[in-house]
Protein backbone atom coordinates (compact mmCIF):
# COMPACT_ATOMS: atom_id res chain seq x y z
CA UNK A 1 0.00 0.00 0.00
CA UNK A 2 2.52 2.74 0.96
CA UNK A 3 4.33 1.74 -2.69
CA UNK A 4 1.46 2.38 -4.10
CA UNK A 5 1.38 5.81 -2.72
CA UNK A 6 4.78 6.79 -3.38
CA UNK A 7 4.63 5.29 -6.95
CA UNK A 8 1.88 7.66 -7.35
CA UNK A 9 3.34 10.65 -5.94
CA UNK A 10 7.05 10.20 -7.58
CA UNK A 11 4.44 10.70 -10.70
CA UNK A 12 4.65 14.28 -11.03
CA UNK A 13 2.98 14.50 -7.02
CA UNK A 14 5.91 15.57 -5.20
CA UNK A 15 5.82 18.72 -7.67
CA UNK A 16 2.47 19.96 -5.75
CA UNK A 17 4.50 19.74 -2.91
CA UNK A 18 5.79 23.19 -3.56
CA UNK A 19 2.08 24.58 -5.05
CA UNK A 20 0.78 23.84 -1.88
CA UNK A 21 3.63 25.75 -0.08
CA UNK A 22 2.87 28.99 -1.77
CA UNK A 23 -0.53 28.92 -1.49
CA UNK A 24 -0.36 27.94 2.47
CA UNK A 25 1.81 31.15 2.50
CA UNK A 26 -0.30 33.77 0.53
CA UNK A 27 -3.18 33.05 2.55
CA UNK A 28 -1.16 33.69 5.41
CA UNK A 29 -0.05 37.13 4.05
CA UNK A 30 -3.77 37.29 3.51
CA UNK A 31 -4.40 37.37 7.40
CA UNK A 32 -4.01 39.96 9.60
CA UNK A 33 -3.80 37.81 13.17
CA UNK A 34 0.21 37.68 13.26
CA UNK A 35 -0.35 33.98 14.98
CA UNK A 36 -2.23 32.70 12.44
CA UNK A 37 0.08 33.91 9.98
CA UNK A 38 3.38 32.89 11.21
CA UNK A 39 1.93 29.47 11.84
CA UNK A 40 0.86 29.25 8.08
CA UNK A 41 4.42 30.32 7.18
CA UNK A 42 5.75 27.53 9.06
CA UNK A 43 3.72 25.27 7.60
CA UNK A 44 4.18 26.58 4.01
CA UNK A 45 8.15 26.69 5.34
CA UNK A 46 7.89 22.77 6.00
CA UNK A 47 6.19 21.95 2.42
CA UNK A 48 8.92 23.61 0.54
CA UNK A 49 11.16 21.12 3.01
CA UNK A 50 9.26 18.19 2.00
CA UNK A 51 9.89 19.72 -1.73
CA UNK A 52 13.27 19.65 -1.79
CA UNK A 53 13.77 16.55 0.08
CA UNK A 54 11.36 14.22 -2.09
CA UNK A 55 10.90 15.92 -5.42
CA UNK A 56 14.52 16.30 -6.69
CA UNK A 57 16.52 13.27 -7.54
CA UNK A 58 19.32 14.75 -5.59
CA UNK A 59 18.14 16.39 -2.25
CA UNK A 60 18.83 20.32 -2.10
CA UNK A 61 20.05 20.38 0.95
CA UNK A 62 21.76 23.99 1.03
CA UNK A 63 17.33 24.99 0.61
CA UNK A 64 16.66 22.52 3.25
CA UNK A 65 19.36 23.74 5.74
CA UNK A 66 18.09 27.68 5.14
CA UNK A 67 14.37 26.62 5.10
CA UNK A 68 14.88 24.75 8.34
CA UNK A 69 17.18 27.77 9.75
CA UNK A 70 13.88 29.69 9.09
CA UNK A 71 11.36 27.81 10.20
CA UNK A 72 13.10 27.44 13.40
CA UNK A 73 13.44 31.24 13.77
CA UNK A 74 9.86 31.91 12.74
CA UNK A 75 8.93 28.99 15.57
CA UNK A 76 11.07 31.09 17.96
CA UNK A 77 8.73 33.66 16.95
CA UNK A 78 5.47 31.95 17.31
CA UNK A 79 6.16 30.69 21.35
CA UNK A 80 6.92 34.18 22.37
CA UNK A 81 3.64 35.47 20.36
CA UNK A 82 1.43 32.64 22.76
CA UNK A 83 3.59 33.08 25.82
CA UNK A 84 2.26 37.21 25.22
CA UNK A 85 -0.76 36.18 25.18
CA UNK A 86 -1.55 33.18 28.01
CA UNK A 87 -0.84 33.27 31.60
CA UNK A 88 0.89 30.22 31.67
CA UNK A 89 4.12 30.20 33.87
CA UNK A 90 2.78 33.01 36.45
CA UNK A 91 3.05 32.43 40.31
CA UNK A 92 0.42 32.51 42.51
CA UNK A 93 0.86 36.42 43.59
CA UNK A 94 1.63 37.36 40.30
CA UNK A 95 -2.07 35.52 39.08
CA UNK A 96 -3.52 37.48 41.67
CA UNK A 97 -2.31 41.12 40.59
CA UNK A 98 -2.85 40.02 37.41
CA UNK A 99 -6.61 40.01 37.64
CA UNK A 100 -6.69 43.52 38.81
CA UNK A 101 -4.40 44.26 36.06
CA UNK A 102 -6.01 42.09 33.53
CA UNK A 103 -6.42 44.33 30.39
CA UNK A 104 -2.38 44.58 30.23
CA UNK A 105 -1.63 41.40 27.69
CA UNK A 106 0.16 38.49 29.34
CA UNK A 107 3.55 39.50 27.59
CA UNK A 108 3.67 42.70 28.94
CA UNK A 109 2.65 42.18 32.32
CA UNK A 110 5.75 39.54 32.56
CA UNK A 111 7.89 42.42 31.52
CA UNK A 112 6.07 44.69 34.72
CA UNK A 113 6.77 41.67 37.12
CA UNK A 114 10.55 41.28 35.98
CA UNK A 115 11.55 44.33 37.50
CA UNK A 116 8.50 44.18 40.21
CA UNK A 117 9.44 43.03 43.98
CA UNK A 118 6.17 41.62 45.80
CA UNK A 119 6.29 42.32 49.90
CA UNK A 120 4.64 42.25 52.92
CA UNK A 121 4.53 44.92 55.81
CA UNK A 122 6.04 43.37 58.92
CA UNK A 123 4.96 46.29 60.72
CA UNK A 124 3.80 49.49 60.12
CA UNK A 125 5.49 50.47 56.75
CA UNK A 126 5.86 54.61 55.32
CA UNK A 127 5.82 54.06 51.54
CA UNK A 128 5.88 57.64 51.08
CA UNK A 129 6.31 61.23 52.78
CA UNK A 130 4.70 64.31 52.05
CA UNK A 131 7.43 66.92 50.09
CA UNK A 132 9.79 64.06 48.91
CA UNK A 133 10.06 62.49 45.67
CA UNK A 134 9.61 58.59 45.88
CA UNK A 135 12.26 56.27 44.08
CA UNK A 136 9.69 53.64 44.14
CA UNK A 137 6.14 53.46 42.47
CA UNK A 138 3.47 50.86 44.52
CA UNK A 139 0.73 49.03 44.57
CA UNK A 140 -0.64 47.55 47.15
CA UNK A 141 -2.76 44.65 46.93
CA UNK A 142 -4.34 44.64 50.21
CA UNK A 143 -4.32 46.00 54.22
CA UNK A 144 -5.28 49.08 55.89
CA UNK A 145 -3.69 52.58 54.11
CA UNK A 146 -2.99 55.29 56.43
CA UNK A 147 -2.34 58.94 54.64
CA UNK A 148 -1.21 62.05 56.21
CA UNK A 149 -1.67 65.35 54.35
CA UNK A 150 -1.08 68.63 55.46
CA UNK A 151 -1.73 67.24 58.90
CA UNK A 152 -5.30 65.59 57.97
CA UNK A 153 -5.59 62.22 58.26
CA UNK A 154 -7.36 59.67 56.19
CA UNK A 155 -7.56 56.06 55.61
CA UNK A 156 -7.70 54.48 52.05
CA UNK A 157 -8.75 51.26 50.36
CA UNK A 158 -6.11 48.47 48.66
CA UNK A 159 -5.82 47.80 45.31
CA UNK A 160 -4.46 51.10 44.33
CA UNK A 161 -1.57 53.09 43.31
CA UNK A 162 0.89 55.11 45.66
CA UNK A 163 3.23 57.29 44.55
CA UNK A 164 1.60 57.52 40.90
CA UNK A 165 0.98 61.30 40.63
CA UNK A 166 4.71 61.96 41.87
CA UNK A 167 5.73 59.57 38.88
CA UNK A 168 3.53 61.29 36.20
CA UNK A 169 4.52 65.17 37.26
CA UNK A 170 7.96 64.20 38.24
CA UNK A 171 7.13 65.87 41.48
CA UNK A 172 7.57 65.27 45.61
CA UNK A 173 4.69 63.10 47.16
CA UNK A 174 1.87 65.25 48.27
CA UNK A 175 1.34 63.00 51.41
CA UNK A 176 2.45 60.64 53.46
CA UNK A 177 0.91 57.33 53.23
CA UNK A 178 1.85 54.32 55.31
CA UNK A 179 0.82 50.20 55.38
CA UNK A 180 -0.43 48.52 58.32
CA UNK A 181 1.27 45.37 59.38
CA UNK A 182 -0.06 42.46 57.55
CA UNK A 183 -0.42 44.69 53.93
CA UNK A 184 1.03 42.66 50.84
CA UNK A 185 2.20 45.42 48.40
CA UNK A 186 4.11 45.42 45.27
CA UNK A 187 6.91 47.74 43.95
CA UNK A 188 9.19 49.23 41.37
CA UNK A 189 11.77 51.69 40.68
CA UNK A 190 11.07 54.39 38.96
CA UNK A 191 13.82 54.98 36.38
CA UNK A 192 14.01 51.07 35.83
CA UNK A 193 10.10 51.19 35.19
CA UNK A 194 10.68 54.38 32.92
CA UNK A 195 12.99 52.83 31.06
CA UNK A 196 10.65 49.71 30.39
CA UNK A 197 7.75 51.20 29.78
CA UNK A 198 9.67 53.95 26.98
CA UNK A 199 10.95 50.96 25.17
CA UNK A 200 7.24 48.87 24.84
CA UNK A 201 4.77 51.26 23.08
CA UNK A 202 2.01 48.73 24.33
CA UNK A 203 2.99 48.32 27.59
CA UNK A 204 3.23 52.29 28.29
CA UNK A 205 -0.15 52.81 26.74
CA UNK A 206 -1.54 49.93 29.00
CA UNK A 207 0.28 51.10 31.86
CA UNK A 208 -0.58 54.95 31.67
CA UNK A 209 -4.33 53.57 30.73
CA UNK A 210 -4.22 51.71 34.86
CA UNK A 211 -2.45 54.81 36.09
CA UNK A 212 -5.24 57.24 34.72
CA UNK A 213 -7.92 54.99 35.97
CA UNK A 214 -6.74 54.88 39.69
CA UNK A 215 -6.04 59.04 39.43
CA UNK A 216 -9.52 59.32 38.34
CA UNK A 217 -10.99 56.62 40.90
CA UNK A 218 -9.17 58.89 43.64
CA UNK A 219 -10.11 62.26 42.63
CA UNK A 220 -14.10 60.77 42.47
CA UNK A 221 -13.61 59.49 45.97
CA UNK A 222 -11.70 62.53 47.33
Amino acid sequence: MFETVIAAFQFGGWAFLVHLAALTQVIGYLIRDQLILRIMLFVGTLLYIAYYRLYPDTPLWDAIFWGTALGCANLFIIVQIIRDRTCFQMSSDEERLYAMFNHIRPGDFRRLMKIASFRRAGRSTVLTREGDRPDELYYVIDGDIRLEKAGRRFSYSAQTFIGELAMVTNAAASATVALDPGSNYVAWDRERLDRLISRHPTLKLAFDLLVTRDIAAKVQRA
